[in-house]
């Protein structure tokens, strides 16, 4: 037997109410606001509680911010300082070849001998290959030289005369503007030697000459050699030592050398290729430096074929630099 089924319940009066339509929709959305709000809310505080407490100290923040830029502003003066020629382009200019540097001008060849470059001196081996020192070497009668025109002309070193011995009756003088020279010429940027034409006839004579170019330096620093400057004289064959042997001539250049050593400076000997040759023991000069003149290897494009060791080349005596009056001796280290 079938149960009676019980009349559906009535819903409550006020709320099929029309007139409670609107305002039930608005309570509506201002609970979904408001729960919306409580979720936002504890999210963030949660995210700004996380972010505090894994935040890096404030001197680490500072530290990196520092340390950002620094490799690049050291990258660049590294460079300033170790590429003074710079290559620009990959094929014409400065160029570096292994250890040497070149120029290859704009028909592909390398320059030779010396030349100017950027508003400067250079001088370049046969092979190409860029000298790494340039300088001249003066006398009273270069006159009044600007020394600072001088080394922005690209002149590296001044190997200036303290004086000499007279090759008729031997009186030895000094060179009225050494002291001046080497002053001027070191304040301007070149390395500075000097040197002392020498007519000695015998050991004791080399060393009184010796000791006269000490007097002049007084001391001073140098950062070349003290040279004697042996060659044949103006009068050939009467200059009071132009007849002296071979093994006379080396023992009066051991004998300068061992007085100025004695007094702490470095020394050396200058000589044409030929007297060299025929005038002098240079096997006997050990370790101290050559400065050999040639003058006619630098006009037909080559350099010295000397059969040993020289330290400089005096390459021609009519160099034009400016700021020096007239010709000048010019000199090349490689």
């Amino acid at each position: 037997m079938k149960e009676k089924s019980k009349p559906p319940r009535k819903a409550p009066a006020w709320l099929t109410d029309p007139r409670l339509d609107r305002p039930l929709r608005i309570l509506v959305v201002c609970l979904s606001l408001f729960l919306a709000g409580l979720i936002l809310s504890t999210t963030i505080n949660n995210y700004v509680n996380y972010s505090a407490s894994h935040a890096l100290p404030e001197e680490m923040t500072a530290t990196v911010v520092a340390e950002e830029p620094e490799p690049f502003r050291l990258r660049i003066e590294t460079a300033e300082k170790t590429d003074p020629f710079p290559v620009t382009d990959p094929v014409y200019g400065w160029q570096r070849d292994g250890d040497k540097i070149i120029y290859v001008n704009q028909d592909g060849r390398c320059l030779t001998g010396l030349q100017r470059v950027d508003g400067r001196w250079h001088y370049f081996a046969p092979d190409g290959t860029k000298a790494r020192a340039l300088g001249v070497d003066v006398s009273y009668y270069n006159e009044d030289v600007d020394w600072r025109a001088v080394h922005g002309q690209g002149i590296d070193f001044a190997i200036v005369r303290v004086g000499g011995r007279g090759w008729t009756y031997g009186l030895i003088y000094g060179d009225l503007r050494c002291k001046q020279y080497l002053h001027n010429a070191r304040e301007a940027g070149l390395q500075v030697g000097v040197y002392f034409y020498s007519t000695a006839g015998s050991e004791r004579e080399a060393a009184a000459e010796a000791r006269a170019v000490l007097d002049v330096l007084d001391g001073q620093a140098l950062d070349l050699p003290v040279f004697i400057d042996v060659e044949e004289s103006g009068e050939y064959p009467n200059g009071r030592a132009d007849r002296l042997s071979r093994e006379e001539r080396t023992r009066n250049v051991l004998a300068f050398c061992r007085v100025i050593e004695a007094a702490g400076y470095e020394t050396g000997i200058y000589s044409g290729q030929y007297y060299y040759n025929t005038n002098l023991y240079r096997e006997s000069f050990g370790d101290r430096m050559i400065w050999l003149a040639n003058y006619s290897a630098s006009e037909r494009g080559r350099v010295p074929g000397f059969g040993g060791r020289y330290d400089i080349w005096q390459f021609t005596d009519r160099g034009k630099v400016k700021g020096i009056n007239g010709y000048t001796d010019m000199n090349v280290m490689f």
